[in-house]
C-alpha cells in the first residue's frame, strides 16, 4: 500500500513540475514579445516639381521657360535618426536612393520611396535628423574599402578626381536652342564635403508618417535667381565648384517635411 501511495505522490510531483515549467516558459515567451512601447514609423522621400509629384521622361518647364526632361534622380542620405526629448535612434547610417524607378509614373511618384518603415524604440517622435550627402568620415573612404552590397561600394557613385562620392545626381535633357525639343544632356552631379547639407525637423507633434519632399524646381531656382544651365548643363570638374555651391544652397531651401499622425 505504501508503494502505491509513493507512486501517486511521485506522479503528482511530476505533474506539478510540468505545470510549473509550462508557466515559466510562457512567462518567458510573453516577456520576449512584450511591447516595448515604441511607436511604428514610416519615413519616405518624394521628388516634386512645383509642388507636384515629378515623373521621368515627362516634359517640364525649366524656370526660364526651356523644355526640361528628367531621366534620373539619385541621392545619398546619411545619419538619419528619429529623436525624442530623451532618446535618439539612428535608422539609417548611410543609404543610397535611386528614385528613377519610383518616378516612372505619377502614382508611384506620389507614394514616394520608403527610406524606413518599422517599429522605433521611441514612445514618441519629436524630431527627424538626416544629411543629404555623406559625412566627412564616410566621404574619406573609397568604394574598395567596402564589401559588395554596401551603399558605399559602388564605383559609379564615386568621383576619383575629386576624391568624393557623388551625393546627388540630377540627369536629363534640356532644350537650349529653343526648338521645343530637349536635346542637350543634363548631368548635375553634386559632391565634396562642403556640399553636404544637414537637416533637423522638429516639433513633429507625434507624427509618425514622415515624408521628405524635395522640390526640384526650387533646386534650380531660388528668389528669382535661375541656375544657368546653358553655361553648366553638366558638372564634372572642380572648376565648377561655384555651380555646386549654388545648387547645394538651393537644395537646402528646397526640402520640407510633411507629417501625418
Amino acid at each position: 500500500m505504501d508503494d502505491v501511495i509513493n507512486v501517486i505522490r511521485r506522479y503528482r510531483m511530476t505533474i506539478k513540475s510540468k505545470v510549473f515549467l509550462f508557466l515559466a516558459v510562457s512567462v518567458l515567451v510573453l516577456s520576449c514579445h512584450k511591447d516595448d512601447g515604441g511607436v511604428d514609423a514610416v519615413v519616405k522621400l518624394q521628388v516634386l516639381y512645383n509642388g507636384e509629384p515629378m515623373v521621368t521622361q515627362k516634359e517640364y518647364t525649366y524656370p526660364d521657360g526651356k523644355v526640361f526632361v528628367l531621366t534620373r534622380f539619385s541621392v545619398y542620405i546619411s545619419e538619419m535618426s528619429l529623436e525624442s526629448d530623451e532618446q535618439s535612434q539612428i535608422v539609417n547610417d548611410v543609404q543610397f536612393v535611386n528614385m528613377t524607378e519610383t518616378l516612372k509614373n505619377a502614382s508611384s511618384s506620389a507614394q514616394g520611396y520608403t527610406l524606413f518603415e518599422g517599429k522605433s524604440k521611441l514612445k514618441s517622435i519629436d524630431q527627424l535628423r538626416f544629411n543629404i550627402g555623406l559625412t566627412p568620415g564616410q566621404n574619406s573612404t573609397v568604394p574598395a574599402d567596402h564589401a559588395s552590397g554596401n551603399p558605399l561600394a559602388m564605383p559609379g557613385e564615386y568621383w576619383l578626381a575629386w576624391k568624393s562620392y557623388i551625393f546627388l545626381k540630377i540627369e536629363g535633357w534640356i532644350d537650349l536652342d529653343g526648338d521645343g525639343m530637349a536635346e542637350t544632356g543634363v548631368a548635375l552631379h553634386l559632391g565634396s564635403d562642403e556640399v553636404m547639407k544637414s537637416f533637423l525637423f522638429d516639433n513633429l507633434d507625434g507624427g509618425t508618417d514622415l515624408t521628405i519632399q524635395i522640390d526640384l524646381a526650387k533646386v534650380l531656382a531660388q528668389e528669382g535667381k535661375i541656375y544657368d544651365i546653358k553655361s553648366n548643363p553638366q558638372i564634372h570638374s572642380l572648376s565648377q565648384i561655384e555651380s555646386l555651391r549654388e545648387l547645394s544652397n538651393n537644395l537646402e531651401k528646397a526640402i520640407i517635411l510633411k507629417t501625418t499622425l
